[in-house]
């Protein structure tokens, strides 16, 4: 689907439409600005895509029944829908632009709409590219509550209450220098990997020698994989509120091999309800896990649509969700 053959269903629409109108093939070979023929191939291509319907009638200089079934708005979405589906960006951001149309304020609008008809997708606006998604170096808020939804974390907190996430059961000795975590079996990482005790291990060792947190956590001297599934946390000093430090999302669980991967190599993989379809300068799109260790997430799909020029209007500071 081209830009092109927008741009010529709204010079069509211009003149008859909506709905029903009575005209020669002459005459929308005029509208169209090209010869019987290609008028013809026209109509019945936007015919196949559903923009509208043609009914000519035998004879030269009869007129034919022309019913334009979409504004050209709603065609245009109806092919951002399509292309968005086929993960073609690039055609994205050209069909919003059709006839002259901002870019920005089209994709805007088309988002806008979306948000009301789609029940399976939250739908966003945005005015940044979001920096990389590796627990260790974000420290931005909205990076951060992203990596809440594609890692987990050996426990949460919710509604003021610590509750097992990755580990569905843990303990500590007596003073409080050593944490025992039992992961829950079979979890898998987004790439169908099984996540063991060395995935574990492997994340603290990134996080105790990040520049952003080493110092929230330079009191822990060494992290064991007990086993498969077992991890034991060893702390220098003793600290009886250490497990809520385990909330926060710099102690995400992420695939050993990526821990301490440069950016180039770096795939922002992990086990939480959203796996990270799409990372682009124009679009980052979350689909659902259907292999998530825990409830599944009520939508489908994540997207957050990216333009520079919408910093300015800063409503997409507002769009701040909570996504299960």
């Amino acid at each position: 689907m081209s830009r092109r053959k927008l741009e010529l269903y709204e010079n069509i629409f211009n003149r008859v439409g909506p709905g029903k109108s009575k005209v020669t093939i002459v005459e929308v070979a005029a509208y169209l600005h090209c010869s019987e023929r290609h008028a013809r191939t026209l109509l019945n291509q936007m015919t196949t895509l559903g923009w509208l319907t043609w009914s000519p009638t035998v004879g030269r200089g009869n007129k034919g029944v022309l019913n334009c079934l979409l504004e050209p708005i709603q065609a245009c979405h109806k092919e951002i829908d399509k292309a968005n589906d086929n993960s073609n960006l690039d055609l994205v951001y050209k069909l919003v632009g059709f006839n002259g149309r901002d870019t920005a304020a089209g994709l805007w609008q088309y988002l806008s709409q979306a948000v009301t008809e789609k029940h399976d997708t939250i739908l966003a606006p945005f005015h940044r590219c979001m920096k990389t998604l590796h627990p260790h170096f974000v420290t931005e808020r909205t990076e951060r509550h992203f990596i809440s939804e594609i890692y987990q974390t050996l426990v949460e907190e919710k509604t003021n209450k610590l509750t097992g996430n990755l580990a569905h059961f843990w303990e500590s000795n007596n003073n409080h220098t050593v944490w025992t975590f039992y992961l829950r079996p079979e979890t898998q990482f987004h790439d169908l990997s099984v996540l063991t005790a060395d995935d574990v291990v492997a994340s603290f060792k990134g996080l105790i020698h990040s520049a952003q947190w080493q110092r929230l956590y330079d009191h822990i001297e060494k992290v064991i994989a007990v086993s498969f599934d077992v991890v034991e946390i060893h702390l220098s000093a003793p600290d009886p509120l250490f497990i809520k430090l385990l909330c926060r999302a710099e102690t995400a669980i992420m695939p050993k091999q990526f821990v301490f991967a440069n950016e180039s190599h770096f795939r922002a993989i992990g086990s939480g309800p959203f796996l990270l379809a799409v990372n682009s300068n124009k679009l980052l799109r979350l689909q659902r896990f259907s292999q998530y260790n825990r409830t599944s997430a009520l939508i489908e799909k994540i997207e957050f649509w990216i333009h520079e020029s919408w910093a300015e209007r800063k409503k997409c500071y507002q769009n701040f969700f909570l996504f299960k």
